[in-house]
């Protein structure tokens, strides 16, 4: 994913940004089959001006659905409202910090080794990101917890972490911790997001009884996390 910058405009956020393959990259692959997916738009008003800075988030994928990696500034064209605009500067995603919500089950069927594991998996993960990451922690059983919002404190995340332990007679109600962890990246204002949820069972009400406990579906988490 690229993260392109453009110069200050008299816009309101609500007016569309046109951002099509140009330059190099259009002559090589004057072929089509070049896709180019925006994720974002976002803009920042300027104190004291009638201005917005305005940012992009975007992939642009050749004729296999692969990701191109090389683009450059001269490869893009931006316009707004039919005029090209200056690209202020283009970087690749990799350069912006990550937010990860990690979702793990406190479920009666997690006892023992298996909430053991997930734990040490969780830790690992945390471990690995870089310092100016960030990560929430949630829990869930037949209810969803938030343990802790989104933060750089890495300490606090592993604490958080090793606080869940397995609940007796509990259920999984996996789809609806899924749809509270996407709402939660949904509202950071910006860079890349991600969620990683571990569960050990399908959708599942506690004490054997058969059936889903989730009041949300498979679909409606996929339609949320794809809005916008």
């Amino acid at each position: 994913m690229y993260y392109i910058h453009k110069a200050l405009v008299s816009v309101l956020i609500g007016v569309l940004l046109l951002i099509s393959l140009g330059g190099n990259l259009q002559t090589v692959h004057a072929q089509t089959g070049i896709d180019l997916v925006v994720h974002y738009v976002e803009g920042t008003p300027n104190v004291g001006q009638l201005t917005y800075d305005v940012s992009a988030y975007f992939s642009v994928l050749d004729a296999s659905g692969s990701l191109i990696k090389n683009l450059t500034a001269n490869d893009l064209l931006v316009n707004e409202d039919g005029k090209k605009v200056e690209i202020v500067s283009l970087k690749t995603a990799e350069s912006e910090p990550t937010s990860v919500a990690i979702v793990l089950p406190n479920s009666s069927s997690m006892s023992g080794q298996k909430i053991a594991a997930a734990r040490t998996a969780a830790n690992d993960f945390i471990n690995g990101l870089k310092s100016g990451d960030r990560v929430a922690v949630l829990s869930f059983n037949t209810a969803i917890l938030p343990l802790s919002d989104f933060t750089t404190d890495q300490t606090a995340a592993h604490n958080q972490v090793e606080s869940i332990t397995a609940s007796e007679d509990s259920g999984n109600c996996l789809y609806d911790a899924a749809y509270k962890a996407v709402q939660m990246t949904a509202a950071l204002p910006s860079g890349r997001r991600a969620i990683i949820l571990v569960t050990d069972n399908r959708d599942q009400a506690g004490g054997g009884r058969g059936g889903g406990c989730s009041k949300y579906t498979l679909d409606d988490v996929i339609n949320l996390a794809s809005q916008g």
